[in-house]
């Protein structure tokens, strides 16, 4: 079974990946498993699963143990948004953050 932080890691490493013209990826891979005509559409169906997940996870917390949880799923997407080996600066996700990852 995928995880979210899996789930979430190839969604947000697919920008990377593509730049790099890579095609061994779990992205292309299930492409051609699910017979999707793109790769994109298999992100769009790891965007849905991925907030399933995160829903479902939700529903089962309560208390500290649903705050843990949401501070740190903000945060695991937030670190990828701003490292800059992931290049989604390029995508302006992060407003004040020019090109180099630098606040503007």
């Amino acid at each position: 079974m995928i995880s979210f932080s899996d789930i979430v890691n190839d969604i947000l490493s697919f920008y990377k990946e593509e730049l790099a013209g890579e095609t061994v990826t779990y992205v292309h891979l299930l492409r051609a498993v699910r017979h999707k005509e793109s790769a994109l559409e298999v992100v769009h169906d790891f965007i849905d699963e991925a907030v399933g997940l995160s829903e479902e996870i939700g529903s089962l917390l309560a208390g500290d143990a649903k705050e843990a949880w949401e501070h740190w799923k903000t945060g695991y997407i937030t670190f990828h948004l701003c490292d800059s080996r992931y290049m989604l600066v390029d995508l302006c996700l992060i407003e004040g953050k020019d090109r180099a990852g630098k606040v503007e």
